[in-house]
């Protein structure tokens, strides 16, 4: 607007400034006017044209709003009082001449709010016409007349700037304290308090929110008519990317779009942005400001959008804090476990958690890579997930394992990758589905679905996914590895037939247990087994009922020993036991439980051997009386079962000094 060059032109604006903060013109829009031409506010308004219809062009104004004004100012400027008059649409107006000297005769609009606009800046409905007070507005104007010739004899611009420093120096504390919050809420009340006292505003609103995230949360003086609805937050979003510089906005009827079920014909909008990154909004409904009014309000909007912004990012850090903390957590909690059921059940378990899934499942190549077969499953009937098997290539997820590209999915219905019907087990239309790969290799892949809130799976999930599994990546590798390895060494370590240790395992344990009590004075025992009249069994029933005779002798063994005890095979039909911290007395108990074990378990076909039945004879050795070192041992226990068979088998016999000297030969 301001095109002018006159030295006068300085203290228009300081006047008009002055004016709008007086209480007689609370209610009203100024503007001035010299010779056809609006001079003051700078930007564009509805004085141009009909206000009843501010986006309306002058031209097809049927009311001939704008030909009035004119000839009522000509009237005013050359009488030199003050008039009042309605609009041909009905809006009261104030037309108020004033002179400034040297120059030329001015005139000072005022416009009072429309009834329906002033409900609602009031807090109430919107209300029927109602026709003004006529003799309050001539007293009104008659007052400004009346003050106007001061003013221009005033510094204006002296005590606008005055009010301003005043003003400045007020920002500059908010500013201080506004960096002591901690909150968004407090930034927002600090915030609104300081618009409303510092401008004199009866009416405002902020909205706060990420438009990436849930939305947009309202905050409102107490003059705005309360309503349930939410802010619009695509149209917030939108006018945010609009506009990201932080300056204001003047919006006409369009702001009706930002807060469903409100009327509002015409409001100042300031961005909430700092670096870029759109925060909120504030709107000021109705409300025409002073330039420099307004330059403070934009300053203090900008420091609260900064305040709120390091406050974001501090929130962001400390979740990408903890977000980690959690993931090694996770992952070593995973690294820790041995089995690989186990691994699988916690890697759906822990993706669940970190997406907040309240369904999902691992499913893991076989060994051709074939098919995809569910390991472990959250949210459905697991003997049924192991029973479902999925080609390479078919199906979503497996076309995830063959090409090893995630996938997250919103709508799978309008998804175009998909454009498929929902699955009926499946609460929501979002999901996600991310290969494991170790060394360039795809082996699985991890699939999720229904959020807790019903919500879709974003980038950010992905994200979070995609980092997890790189990881888990490694603990199944590990996993896999150590399975094998235990395999191989168990297959080191035990007899093929029975599955007990063989030979060489016991005899590395028995050295160690050896150590162990020489170190701690304790005493330990073993037990030599042989199975009576087996060679006859093997012979009248075929050595594949030997065979699965010693499968069973040995579970029999195994179930009627201890934990501790080391049960191996001895070759043949001998077997052995180490017990730990037993003495001969306690050892004597555990065979005699043994051997009652193997004597009453039914064999087939075993009323055919001498006796009828499958029975066994015990040799029983203790440390250190017969015996401190391990061939020692083992020869004192087998010359107890020695005795044992001599003495009728089916029998206990512990290792005594004599029996070593009846076993002498001499030469």
């Amino acid at each position: 607007m301001e095109r002018q060059s006159d030295p006068g032109s300085i203290n228009l604006r300081d006047l008009l400034d002055h004016l709008s903060r007086n209480p007689l013109l609370r209610n009203f829009r100024l503007a001035l006017y010299r010779q056809g031409e609006y001079l003051e506010p700078a930007r564009r308004t509805a004085f141009e044209n009909c206000s009843r219809q501010p986006n309306q062009d002058v031209s097809s104004c049927g009311s001939s709003c704008h030909q009035v004004r004119e000839s009522t100012f000509q009237k005013v400027l050359a009488s030199g009082r003050p008039l009042v008059f309605l609009s041909p649409c009905g809006t009261l107006n104030l037309a108020i001449p004033f002179t400034i000297p040297e120059t030329s005769a001015y005139c000072l609009l005022a416009e009072a709010l429309p009834p329906a606009d002033l409900a609602d800046r009031l807090g109430g409905a919107p209300a029927p016409f109602i026709a003004p007070d006529l003799a309050k507005a001539k007293s009104i104007a008659t007052c400004i007349h009346q003050q106007i010739p001061g003013l221009l004899r005033q510094d204006l611009r002296l005590a606008n700037t005055e009010k301003t420093t005043s003003r400045l120096r007020t920002l500059v504390d908010i500013s201080a304290e506004m960096d002591l919050l901690a909150t968004e809420g407090e930034i927002v009340d600090l915030l609104k308090e300081s618009l409303i006292i510092l401008f004199d505003l009866s009416c405002l609103v902020i909205v706060t929110g990420d438009p990436a995230a849930s939305g947009f949360i309202l905050q409102q003086s107490s003059s705005w008519p309360k309503t349930e609805a939410s802010p619009s937050a695509r149209k917030v979003a939108e006018f945010l990317r609009q506009n990201p510089c932080g300056k204001s906005v003047s919006l006409g009827e369009e702001v009706n779009l930002f807060f469903p079920g409100k009327v509002c014909h015409g409001a100042l909008a300031i961005p909430l942005v700092a670096s870029g990154q759109p925060l909120g909004l504030v709107v000021l409904p109705e409300a025409t400001l002073p330039a420099g009014d307004l330059s403070l309000l934009e300053l203090l909007c900008v420091k609260a959008a900064s305040r709120l912004h390091i406050l974001k990012l501090e929130r962001e850090r400390l979740e990408a804090s903890a977000f980690a903390t959690r993931m090694v957590t996770m992952v070593s909690a995973l690294a820790q476990l041995r089995q690989q059921e186990e691994v699988y059940r916690n890697i759906v378990e822990m993706s669940a958690e970190l997406l907040h899934a309240t369904c999902g499942s691992l499913m893991m190549l076989d060994e051709k890579g074939e098919f995809l077969r569910i390991e472990s499953a959250k949210g459905m009937n697991q003997p049924l997930a192991r029973s479902l098997s999925i080609k390479l290539g078919t199906g979503i997820a497996g076309r995830v394992a063959k090409n090893g590209f995630p996938l997250v999915v919103n709508d799978i219905e309008k998804d175009s990758r998909l454009a498929t019907p929902n699955r009926p087990r499946f609460k929501t239309k979002s999901f996600i589905s991310v290969p494991i790969r170790i060394k360039d290799r795809t082996v699985g892949v991890l699939n999720l679905s229904d959020k807790e809130d019903q919500g879709i799976f974003t980038e950010n999930d992905l994200h979070i996914l995609t980092s997890f599994t790189a990881q888990i990546a490694i603990v199944l590798d590990r996993a896999a590895s150590m399975e094998r390895a235990d395999l191989l060494e168990k297959l080191a370590a035990t007899d093929a037939l029975t599955g007990l240790y063989n030979r060489r395992f016991f005899d590395e344990r028995l050295d160690s247990e050896l150590s162990r009590s020489i170190r701690h004075s304790l005493s330990f025992s073993i037990m030599l087994l042989d199975l009576d009249n087996f060679k006859n069994y093997n012979d009248l029933c075929g050595h594949i009922a030997g065979d699965s005779a010693l499968k069973k002798v040995a579970s029999l063994l195994k179930s009627s020993g201890r934990d501790i005890d080391v049960v191996a095979r001895f070759g043949g039909e001998e077997f052995i036991i180490l017990l730990p911290d037993t003495s001969k007395k306690e050892a004597v108990l555990v065979a005699e439980r043994v051997r009652h074990a193997v004597e009453s378990h039914p064999f087939p076909q075993e009323a055919r051997l001498p006796g009828g039945q499958l029975t066994t004879s015990i040799g029983l050795a203790t440390f250190p009386d017969d015996g401190d070192f391990a061939q020692a041992l083992i020869k004192a226990a087998d010359t107890a079962l020695y005795q044992a068979k001599e003495n009728g088998r089916n029998r206990t016999v512990p290792f005594t000094r004599k029996q070593a000297h009846d076993n002498v030969v001499f030469l």
